[in-house]
C-alpha cells in the first residue's frame, strides 16, 4: 500500500440481475485488470509484522458502551 494516496471505492447494489455484458466497457476493463483486487477472499489474512492491539492496565475488563457520534470540532 501506498501512503499519501487516495482511495475511492464505490458499492453498488440492486435486485435486478445484472449481466456481465451490461457493465460499462470501462468498468469491464478494470474489473478484468484488478480481477485479483475483487474475487471473494476464500482464507484468513496472511500474518503480519505487526499485531496492533490496545494494552489494558490489568484487571481492567474491555469498555461496553453503547455507540455516539463525536462532535467535528
Amino acid at each position: 500500500m501506498c501512503q499519501g494516496q487516495l482511495l475511492f471505492a464505490i458499492y453498488l447494489q440492486t435486485n435486478e440481475k445484472v449481466t456481465w455484458a451490461d457493465t460499462n466497457p470501462d468498468i469491464q476493463q478494470i474489473l478484468k485488470d484488478y480481477t485479483n483486487v475483487f474475487k471473494e477472499p476464500t482464507t484468513l489474512p496472511p500474518l503480519r509484522d505487526i499485531d496492533h492491539h490496545i494494552n489494558l492496565k490489568e484487571g481492567t475488563k474491555p469498555i461496553n458502551v453503547r455507540l455516539y457520534r463525536y462532535a467535528l470540532f
